[in-house]
């Protein structure tokens, strides 16, 4: 299959490449078209802009050429084998890129790791409420930002700061 993503090759250069990923997911995972993605005014633009040095340092993981993009929402086109809990057709945010279309695997759903794994991440595909739009629904991640400062400081909810 052939999918658009947009990757930035450089400082304040951005392209859509045309790029082939498999025509069908494999098992566990499900295969998703974008309806809506989040450029993020922080960390977006901080690579863009090369504001961020690790962006000219091979192997960082914002190394030119960066895939950017990690807020999307769109439609479950094709599920792969054992998947459960998703249908074709579901609306679904995910961690995805500025991508027309991208593969997700569900790999840690379906068993095959439990949250008492020490290495266990989620994988990021959730299913928004029907009333909220996809242009809200694709902005989930900023509030995720917004409230790291909480999770990594000694800040609480409540506290007062400035």
């Amino acid at each position: 299959m052939r999918i658009k993503q947009v990757i930035v090759n450089g400082p304040h250069q951005v392209d859509l490449v045309e790029r082939d990923i498999p025509d069908k997911p494999a098992a566990g995972e499900v295969l998703i078209e974008t309806e809506k993605t989040f450029i993020s005014a922080g960390t977006e633009l901080a690579n863009y802009t090369a504001l961020d040095p690790s962006v000219h340092i091979a192997g960082s993981w914002n190394a030119y050429p960066w895939a950017a993009g990690y807020s999307n929402v769109g439609r479950i086109i094709a599920i792969g084998k054992d998947v459960v809990g998703f249908t074709k057709g579901d609306r679904v945010w995910s961690f995805g890129n500025h991508v027309s279309h991208h593969y997700v695997s569900l790999i840690d759903l379906l068993g095959m790791r439990t949250v008492t794994d020490e290495s266990f991440i989620p994988p990021l595909i959730v299913l928004p409420p029907d009333d909220i739009s996809s242009e809200v629904a694709v902005t989930a991640e900023m509030a995720g930002i917004a409230i790291s400062a909480l999770r990594v400081s000694t800040a609480q909810a409540g506290d007062s700061v400035a």
